[in-house]
């Protein structure tokens, strides 16, 4: 393989990471921002600008949690679809108990955030393992 098909695949990779987590953050800021507009109105206007609000919530959580997740799972070569899905679950369930300390949280709001959280874990997972099967 030459240097530049190398540096090719390398990016791919990288762009895939990078890609990869910037869209596991969508599934739950959407959520967020259907059911629980910040105007209280589900109109456009409000889901769209909720929906950015909700953005760099759940992007900072991605950061915090699942970047680490991520690079401990990769280190130990367990990136599975599996294990996207299950570090994903328990990365939405503690970011739950995060966001709502000191506040009222029940069961099907934990079980809620746990499954966007595995589905968000899942997407990752797609776009991750598309940047593994190109040039390498």
């Amino acid at each position: 393989m030459s240097v530049l098909a190398r540096n090719e695949a390398e990016m791919t990779r990288v762009y895939a990471n990078v890609f990869g987590f910037l869209a596991a953050s969508i599934l739950p800021a959407a959520y967020m921002a259907v059911v629980y507009p910040l105007s209280g109105e589900r109109d456009l206007h409000s889901v769209a600008g909720s929906f950015f609000v909700f953005y760099y919530f759940a992007a900072a959580i991605t950061a915090i949690l699942g970047i680490p997740a991520f690079l401990l799972l990769n280190k130990l070569r367990l990136v599975t679809w599996w294990s996207a899905i299950g570090s994903g679950a328990l990365i939405g369930g503690i970011g739950l108990v995060g966001l709502t300390s000191g506040g009222s949280m029940d069961y099907a709001s934990l079980l809620r955030f746990a499954m966007l959280g595995g589905a968000s874990g899942l997407i990752f997972w797609i776009i991750w393992r598309t940047g593994r099967t190109t040039g390498v």
